[in-house]
Protein backbone atom coordinates (compact mmCIF):
# COMPACT_ATOMS: atom_id res chain seq x y z
CA UNK A 1 0.00 0.00 0.00
CA UNK A 2 1.01 3.48 -1.20
CA UNK A 3 1.87 5.83 2.14
CA UNK A 4 2.37 9.24 1.66
CA UNK A 5 6.40 10.10 1.51
CA UNK A 6 6.97 7.33 -0.72
CA UNK A 7 8.31 7.03 -4.06
CA UNK A 8 5.23 5.87 -6.30
CA UNK A 9 4.91 3.06 -7.66
CA UNK A 10 6.07 1.93 -11.25
CA UNK A 11 3.27 3.03 -13.69
CA UNK A 12 1.45 5.46 -11.48
CA UNK A 13 -0.14 8.08 -13.14
CA UNK A 14 -1.31 9.02 -16.86
CA UNK A 15 0.62 6.80 -19.39
CA UNK A 16 2.70 8.93 -22.71
CA UNK A 17 0.73 10.22 -24.86
CA UNK A 18 -3.14 9.27 -23.02
CA UNK A 19 -5.78 12.22 -23.16
CA UNK A 20 -7.78 13.13 -20.15
CA UNK A 21 -11.77 12.40 -19.57
CA UNK A 22 -12.71 15.65 -20.64
CA UNK A 23 -10.35 15.95 -24.55
CA UNK A 24 -11.57 12.30 -25.31
CA UNK A 25 -15.09 13.68 -24.95
CA UNK A 26 -14.41 16.75 -26.74
CA UNK A 27 -13.07 14.99 -29.35
CA UNK A 28 -15.91 12.37 -29.97
CA UNK A 29 -18.54 15.15 -29.43
CA UNK A 30 -16.62 16.94 -32.37
CA UNK A 31 -16.64 13.60 -34.37
CA UNK A 32 -19.81 13.87 -34.21
CA UNK A 33 -20.61 16.98 -35.33
CA UNK A 34 -18.48 16.60 -38.31
CA UNK A 35 -20.01 13.19 -39.45
CA UNK A 36 -23.84 14.46 -39.06
CA UNK A 37 -22.77 18.40 -39.91
CA UNK A 38 -19.81 18.27 -42.43
CA UNK A 39 -16.86 20.11 -42.09
CA UNK A 40 -17.40 23.28 -39.74
CA UNK A 41 -14.53 24.86 -41.38
CA UNK A 42 -16.35 24.38 -45.02
CA UNK A 43 -19.99 25.88 -43.32
CA UNK A 44 -17.92 28.94 -41.66
CA UNK A 45 -16.45 29.95 -45.57
CA UNK A 46 -19.52 29.40 -47.02
CA UNK A 47 -21.62 31.62 -44.73
CA UNK A 48 -18.58 34.34 -45.17
CA UNK A 49 -19.15 33.88 -49.28
CA UNK A 50 -23.33 34.13 -49.22
CA UNK A 51 -23.53 37.40 -49.95
CA UNK A 52 -27.57 36.66 -48.44
CA UNK A 53 -26.26 36.66 -44.94
CA UNK A 54 -25.91 40.00 -42.88
CA UNK A 55 -22.91 41.61 -43.18
CA UNK A 56 -21.61 41.14 -39.09
CA UNK A 57 -22.08 37.17 -39.43
CA UNK A 58 -20.19 37.39 -42.85
CA UNK A 59 -17.28 39.30 -40.99
CA UNK A 60 -16.96 36.54 -38.05
CA UNK A 61 -17.38 34.23 -40.45
CA UNK A 62 -14.53 35.15 -42.44
CA UNK A 63 -12.28 36.34 -39.49
CA UNK A 64 -12.85 32.51 -37.92
CA UNK A 65 -12.03 30.99 -41.66
CA UNK A 66 -9.18 33.23 -41.82
CA UNK A 67 -7.32 32.37 -38.64
CA UNK A 68 -7.26 28.67 -39.28
CA UNK A 69 -4.82 29.65 -42.59
CA UNK A 70 -2.76 32.69 -41.04
CA UNK A 71 -0.94 33.55 -38.07
CA UNK A 72 -2.04 36.92 -36.71
CA UNK A 73 0.05 39.69 -37.23
CA UNK A 74 1.94 41.72 -34.56
CA UNK A 75 1.81 45.16 -34.25
CA UNK A 76 4.63 46.88 -35.68
CA UNK A 77 5.80 50.45 -34.58
CA UNK A 78 6.15 52.81 -37.33
CA UNK A 79 8.50 55.67 -37.15
CA UNK A 80 10.97 57.95 -38.88
CA UNK A 81 15.24 57.61 -38.93
CA UNK A 82 16.70 57.08 -35.71
CA UNK A 83 13.53 56.40 -33.94
CA UNK A 84 11.61 59.97 -34.86
CA UNK A 85 8.21 60.47 -35.46
CA UNK A 86 7.21 60.40 -38.77
CA UNK A 87 6.52 63.56 -40.69
CA UNK A 88 2.92 64.70 -41.91
CA UNK A 89 3.12 63.44 -45.32
CA UNK A 90 4.41 60.19 -44.70
CA UNK A 91 1.70 59.41 -42.20
CA UNK A 92 -1.02 60.30 -44.77
CA UNK A 93 1.04 58.35 -47.71
CA UNK A 94 0.44 55.51 -45.25
CA UNK A 95 -3.01 56.08 -44.71
CA UNK A 96 -3.67 56.21 -48.37
CA UNK A 97 -1.84 53.07 -49.01
CA UNK A 98 -3.78 51.45 -46.21
CA UNK A 99 -7.34 52.71 -47.63
CA UNK A 100 -6.18 51.80 -51.23
CA UNK A 101 -5.55 48.19 -50.11
CA UNK A 102 -9.16 47.98 -47.95
CA UNK A 103 -10.57 49.19 -51.17
CA UNK A 104 -9.31 46.22 -52.70
CA UNK A 105 -10.22 43.33 -50.99
CA UNK A 106 -13.83 45.48 -50.18
CA UNK A 107 -14.44 44.36 -53.96
CA UNK A 108 -13.40 40.95 -53.67
CA UNK A 109 -15.88 40.23 -51.01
Amino acid sequence: MFKKGDARPAGAGMKPGQKTKRTADTAETFARIVEKYGDPLLALAEMAFNPENDLVIRQSSMKEVVSYGYAKRKALEISGPDGAPLALDVKMELIGKITDAFGKLSGKL
